[in-house]
């Protein structure tokens, strides 16, 4: 199959050219072979994930404003609704909550082959993006129930506290402001340091704690880590992590506003303090 591509088949463009003629290349600073076309309530795109070619299909979200952080609930609540099918909200294709599926196609393939991996796709796509009144509904069913919440406080080692603290170091994250291309640079870099942190547990649900007050729904420059214990440093780093793939802007608003870094220091503030296993 279409494993470690470097750019988009001819065959793929062709058979996604005659079924979207008015296709459009993909806006700058993305590669070359992003491929969108404007379907009026949605957008189909055709692009490259990690060496796959894949398609896109995104639509808008039935909320007309929602906070970061609950916008990563709600489309966590969407992809439990349609498990095999991943959904996020992605700026630049058009519209903003996208579903993505690989085209399970050998590269080489004909034109032919291409168009009807499209076919069979789109279908899927359009049910997993179908069940969004669904999710809206689930999430206003779990927002007019909730009451006041708090960051929990877990166990944390010194190790782990050690650990986090050098998510700091480097001008990654040290710098006091980024332009575009160097925010990207920083979050790509900070994705794969996240996620092999031992206290990073994806199994868990972490979103749900962006209705704490501490994290304010996902508005970072009012995040004040300095009275965060380490439990709370850890399900914060969690949350963020967990969420961005939910809402993908989550991790680059995180570094803009340096809290990424505030919570490198807080864990190696509470490593040095004195005290019990339990920070």
């Amino acid at each position: 199959m279409n494993e470690s591509i470097v750019s988009l088949p001819a065959n793929a463009l062709t058979a996604f050219t005659a079924r979207y003629p008015e296709h459009k290349p993909g806006r700058q600073g993305r590669h070359r072979a992003l491929r969108l076309a404007d379907c009026d309530h949605q957008t189909v795109a055709l692009d490259l994930l990690e060496g796959r070619v894949v398609l896109r299909l995104s639509q808008d979200c039935p909320f007309d404003e929602i906070a970061p952080g609950y916008l990563a609930i709600f489309v966590r609540h969407l992809a439990e609704l349609c498990p095999y099918v991943p959904v996020a909200f992605i700026p630049g294709y058009g519209h903003l909550i996208v579903a993505t599926l690989p085209l399970e196609v050998d590269a080489d393939a004909s034109s032919d082959v291409w168009a009807s991996a499209i076919e069979a796709t789109i279908p899927r796509l359009e049910e997993a993006l179908s069940r969004q009144g669904a999710a809206a509904h689930r999430f206003s069913q779990d927002e007019s129930a909730r009451g006041e919440s708090h960051l929990p406080d877990i166990v944390v080692t010194p190790e782990d506290l050690a650990e986090i603290g050098r998510l700091g170091a480097g001008p990654a994250l040290e710098a006091e402001t980024f332009d575009r291309d160097e925010l990207d640079r920083s979050v790509a870099e900070l994705i794969p340091k996240l996620r092999s942190l031992k206290v990073i547990r994806p199994e868990q649900n972490w979103v749900r704690h962006f209705r704490s007050r501490e994290l304010h729904a996902g508005f970072f420059d009012a995040v004040f880590v300095e009275q965060f214990t380490a439990g709370q440093v850890v399900v914060a780093l969690n949350a963020i992590y967990q969420g961005n793939l939910y809402n993908t802007v989550l991790l680059r608003r995180a570094c803009d506003c340096r809290l990424i870094a505030r919570l490198a220091a807080r864990a190696l503030e509470l490593r040095d303090s004195k005290g019990s296993d339990r920070f």
